[in-house]
C-alpha cells in the first residue's frame, strides 16, 4: 500500500483511479475516497503493525492529506473519513467528527434514509 502512495500523501494508485462519474468509486474526488479507505486498512491493522517508525511518516502524509483537502470534499467522501476516523486513532479532531455527523444527519430524508447521489 505504501509503496504507491502519492507525493501530496493520497492514498494507493489515487492518481489512476478511475474517474467516469459515478460517485463515490469513478469521480474527480474519487482520489480522496482511496486514500480514506487506505486509512481504514491502515487503522484495522494490528497495533503493532500501526506504530512501527517504518511506516510514521507515511501514515503522517496520508493524515495530513485527508485533512487538507477535507473543505473541498463531498458528503460521501466525509463520512468514509468518518468511518477512518474511528479505526486510525488521532486522525480526526472530535469538532470535526461531529461535524460531519451532523452533515450527514443534515441530509437524512423525510423517509428516514440517504440518497446517495444528493451526498455525492
Amino acid at each position: 500500500m505504501w509503496a504507491t502512495q502519492q507525493t501530496d500523501g493520497s492514498g494507493t494508485g489515487a492518481r489512476s483511479w478511475l474517474q467516469f462519474g459515478m460517485e463515490p468509486f469513478e469521480a474527480n474526488d474519487s482520489q480522496y475516497y482511496g486514500a480514506a479507505l487506505a486509512a481504514i486498512a491502515a487503522g484495522s491493522a494490528p497495533e503493532n503493525y500501526r506504530s512501527t517508525p517504518e511506516i510514521q511518516e507515511k501514515l503522517g502524509m496520508l493524515r495530513d492529506y485527508l485533512n487538507r483537502e477535507y473543505d473541498k470534499q463531498s458528503t460521501i467522501n466525509h463520512s468514509v473519513l468518518l468511518w477512518a476516523s474511528t479505526k486510525l486513532p488521532g486522525l480526526l479532531e472530535a469538532d470535526r467528527q461531529r461535524s460531519i455527523i451532523k452533515e450527514i444527519s443534515d441530509a437524512r430524508q423525510s423517509d428516514g434514509g440517504w440518497e446517495l447521489s444528493a451526498l455525492a
